[in-house]
Formats: structure tokens, sequence, C-alpha cells
């Protein structure tokens, strides 16, 4: 699990950015980063900004702004299986591995002395985990709280822009939108990270239906509305 290095941080922080693995955190910091301009090193980015990053629910919540990154529960799910898809490539055609990526690490992924998910990263799907965050978050005093989509963050510079302004980062025209993704991508390689295969899952329809009935019984029908609303019935 990629989280801060508490250490290095004072509380109370400065902002909190909550997120499930495969939602989108690994682009939010890089985007914030470059927003900035990045000056300074990414390790030093962070402390700087005592903005801390974490895909657990944590007890520490003194603090003055926090975030929640959400996506589509219906994509996280079927991300589980991708796993098998990459280690055909690695069992059988290791070079297509390249496609996805040229700085793909080819013998970390076809190690397997190593689990899968230090193989490829985390693509599992975890409900609980997904429901304990939007908890927490709904839970938290309503000042100075923000919710992200995903879907937005990777389509609108705007969303990006807007988180910036709320932690208090200036904006820096250094990197063009466009350029904030390709280098997060990059960074994102290069930590061990691998991205989705194109090839996309299928799963079937009442699987993705059954899983909303579940989200939203975890949830309660209130808060499934308020926060994932825009999901419902995209299957």
């Amino acid at each position: 699990m990629e989280k801060s290095n508490r250490n290095l941080y004072e509380l109370p922080y400065r902002a909190i950015i909550f997120s499930h693995p495969r939602s989108g955190l690994h682009l939010l910091r890089t985007g914030l980063y470059l927003t900035e301009g990045g000056a300074d090193s990414y390790k030093e980015f962070w402390p700087k900004y005592n903005i801390f990053y974490s895909h657990e629910a944590i007890p520490e919540t003194s603090t003055t702004k926090h975030i929640l990154l959400l996506r589509s529960y219906h994509n996280l799910f079927a991300k589980t299986i991708y796993p098998m898809i990459l280690k055909v490539y690695a069992n059988h055609i290791p070079e297509k591995l390249k496609s996805l990526h040229p700085d793909i690490n080819i013998k970390r992924a076809c190690d397997t002395s190593l689990s899968d998910e230090d193989r490829f990263g985390s693509f599992a799907f975890l409900p609980t985990r997904y429901v304990d965050l939007i908890k927490q978050f709904e839970a938290l005093p309503d000042s100075d709280k923000m919710v992200i989509y995903y879907e937005d963050l990777i389509e609108q510079e705007e969303t990006l822009h807007s988180v910036a302004k709320f932690i208090g980062i200036n904006k820096n025209n250094i990197y063009s939108f466009e350029q904030i993704r390709d280098k997060a991508k990059e960074f994102y390689v290069k930590s061990n990270h691998f991205p989705s295969p194109p090839e996309g899952t299928y799963l079937n329809k009442e699987t993705h239906w059954g899983l909303e009935q579940h989200m939203k019984y975890m949830l309660g029908d209130t808060i499934f509305n308020k926060y994932l609303k825009r999901y419902e019935g995209q299957f």
C-alpha cells in the first residue's frame, strides 16, 4: 500500500487525501507537484506542503482540509482480473509488456517468486475499504472538505486546478495538462506500478448489479446517492 511517511509530517496536516488503490491518487499527486512547477524534489514536495495521502482510513483527522478521490466501483471491480492478463503476457509474450509503457520492468514482472501485487501492483478492489473511506469522510465536519472523481481528474484540467487552489498550491504554467498526464504515467511505471492492459475485462451485468446493490447496502441509500449516484447503472 502506498502512503505518506508520517515521520516527515507534523500534526495537524494541511490536508489529507484519501482514495482506494487504482482510483487516481498517483495522478493527483503528480498533478499537484507539477502544477506547482516541480521545483522541489518529489519527495521533498509533500513534507513542504504537509499533505498526507493514504489508501486507508486513518485515526488522525486533525487537519484543516480533507479530500476524497473516488472512482467508479464498477471499473475498480473489473480490474481485479487484470493480473491474470498480465501474467499471460509475462509468461508467454513478455516483450508485449513494453507496449504498456517503454519503462516497464520486465524482469520484475516475470519473477514468479514475487506476489502478483509485487509484480504488477495492486488491482484488488476491496468494497469494505472503499466504503470505510467514504464513511469516515462523511463523518467529518462539513467545512473544508472536497470530493473529486477520477473520471473528472483525468479529463478536466480545471479539476486538478481546483484541488491545488483548495490546498493552497499556486499554479505554475511550466507544464501543460497533457504533459502532466504523461509525466504521471511515467512516474507511475518507474515506481513499479503497472498500467492496465488494453484488453478490457468483461463482467456480466448481473455481477455489476450485485456489486451495486452491495454498495448500497453497506453505505445506505442516503450516503450512496450523495457520493456514488453518478455511477449507478453504469454497466
